[in-house]
């Protein structure tokens, strides 16, 4: 289903309704609270899928631009952190917070856990089409901002930051780090027994006869259905006991694709990942 007309299809679907939502400019609002001495911190809302308004924070380093950027894709929490010290020196930076994330929780404030089985059994009305329809939105954004290096663009993060590279090939380069939610899920459930991939376990105990249609949606949300519309250079970086359902995510990217297997030592790992962004930033 992930390769096929259904999928090709819904995915159409949420980028021509997005483009039909009547979108008002955004608000860029500067937040001196989070500026450093070398860049500028803004408070920018967005208007999404729906008309829904979601909140990110934005910052620009000082001198003249434009300069590279990086979206960073919302993680799996109800908080999206200010943008690290350390991009917002070098890059424009932005952090979105999806809907149902604090500062995007009006009309809809997610639950923690449910937010994965809200609405899983219609991929129609399932609430990670507005989200990801939400990440499309502040790529938007950002391509539109004169300060931007359209050319020198990239996404940080989970499956969301693959799948908005694969929505939007404007986006040169990627890396795909944390908790994969939807890569090959229906088959690792039984496997696992931890939040938040045990939601979908906790649901389809209650409703087991929704397997069937939960499989389907999920099939629609798994990142490597997007590797053929992908154009970035991509690593993919994950412990050794996620290799055999990440790996394939940069595999299917051929030479643009790279694996990098974590040590589990923070540190050591974030400092490969920002090291690999900086030269894909470059242009090495």
């Amino acid at each position: 289903m992930t390769q096929g007309s259904d999928f090709a299809s819904y995915w159409q679907t949420v980028d021509r309704d997005l483009a039909g939502t009547r979108r008002s400019a955004a608000v860029v609002e500067e937040t001196p609270l989070r500026s450093t001495e070398n860049s500028t911190g803004y408070g920018v809302t967005i208007t999404s899928l729906g008309g829904y308004r979601v909140f990110a924070w934005y910052s620009v380093p000082h001198g003249d631009g434009p300069f590279p950027a990086v979206f960073q894709a919302p993680g799996y929490g109800s908080v999206v952190h200010v943008p690290p010290y350390e991009r917002r020196q070098k890059y424009v930076v932005l952090a979105l917070c999806h809907r149902g994330q604090r500062r995007s929780d009006s009309p809809y404030a997610a639950r923690y856990p449910g937010l994965l089985t809200d609405g899983v059994d219609d991929p129609e009305k399932y609430v990670w089409r507005g989200i990801v329809a939400d990440c499309l939105a502040a790529v938007d954004f950002l391509m539109s901002r004169k300060e931007v290096d359209r050319k020198r663009v990239a996404a940080a993060g989970n499956d969301l930051a693959f799948i908005t590279a694969g929505l939007r090939p404007q986006i040169g380069s990627v890396l795909v780090s944390g908790e994969l939610l939807f890569r090959d899920t229906v088959n690792r459930l039984a496997r696992v027994h931890d939040y938040p991939l045990e939601e979908f376990n906790d649901y389809l105990r209650t409703y087991p006869d929704r397997q069937a249609a939960v499989g389907g949606t999920l099939g629609l949300y798994d990142p490597l259905g997007f590797a053929g519309r992908v154009r970035a250079r991509a690593l993919v970086s994950c412990g050794a006991g996620g290799k055999s359902y990440a790996g394939p995510l940069a595999g299917a990217l051929g030479r643009n694709g790279q694996v990098r297997v974590t040590t589990g030592r923070g540190f050591t790992d974030q400092t490969a990942e920002e090291r690999w962004l900086d030269g894909a930033l470059a242009g090495a």
